[in-house]
């Protein structure tokens, strides 16, 4: 089935899905605590979504669980990829595209074929260094095959985080890189001298969007930098999307 329509959830401010409809597809969704609502009583009806698109909370799975276990914290949410899969299951999907840091479980669904990708921003042309697992589904059994950048840009800096915590940056030179810690990195540093951190305008452009892309959102500073971080850089998605058309339309998958 091809009709462009993809179903988004666990979306946050959904760029992901940004980046699908630039790409041409009819994106809708919000299932999302962000607005209020629980994918736990979401379900879709079957036979109507060409694709599903999403990114379950990684917080239950990610490296940064073990300092906040120790600090006494628990996810919020814990493992929500079981409720990815069901909506895939109901909804019957022709195929699903699901991005989560490595440690978190593979998605396993009956009558799908799952293709994995362990990616990074750079490849992409990004100068964020941002590694996340992506996993493809499809009923028929095909190969994904992603238009990547010749050679990485020669300026590096560590991804987007939630907190936007002050990041090391390397600049390659000469051919040879030069680590610049995030103490001594003028850029983290404001006019006193003082530890700072990137703005919101900086985050946004580094994941691909206009600087002023949450300039009209409703919400706190600190919301917004989350919202920025968990996203998924728009060069990544758009590949995603370009090479799933590319994909259907030759074998209808």
């Amino acid at each position: 089935m091809r009709n462009n329509l993809v179903l988004s959830i666990f979306s946050g401010i959904d760029l992901l899905g940004v980046a699908f409809e630039q790409e041409g597809y009819c994106v809708v969704g919000f299932i999302d605590t962000l607005w209020g609502r629980d994918i736990k009583t979401f379900h879709p009806i079957p036979n109507v979504f060409e694709g599903i698109i999403g990114a379950p909370p990684c917080q239950f799975a990610s490296r940064m669980r073990h300092v906040f276990e120790a600090q006494g914290k628990r996810a919020r949410f814990g493992n929500l990829i079981p409720e990815f899969e069901r909506v895939v299951r109901e909804a019957q999907s022709t195929w699903f595209l699901m991005e989560n840091v490595r440690e978190a479980p593979t998605p396993a669904i009956d009558g799908y074929f799952i293709q994995t990708f362990w990616l990074n921003s750079r490849w992409f042309g990004s100068i964020q260094h941002r590694e996340r697992r992506f996993t493809f589904g499809s009923k028929r059994k095909c190969s994904l095959n992603l238009e990547v950048v010749l050679f990485e840009v020669n300026q590096w800096t560590q991804a987007v985080t939630g907190d936007c915590r002050a990041q090391p940056v390397r600049l390659l030179k000469g051919g040879k890189p030069k680590t610049v810690l995030a103490s001594d990195n003028p850029c983290n540093k404001n006019k006193e001298g003082k530890r700072d951190y990137r703005s919101i305008e900086d985050n946004c452009e580094l994941q691909g969007l206009p600087n002023d892309f949450t300039k009209d959102m409703p919400f706190l500073k600190s919301a917004k930098y989350e919202l920025i971080g968990n996203g998924i850089p728009l060069s990544v998605g758009k590949a995603f999307a370009r090479a799933i058309r590319v994909r259907s339309e030759a074998t209808g998958i």
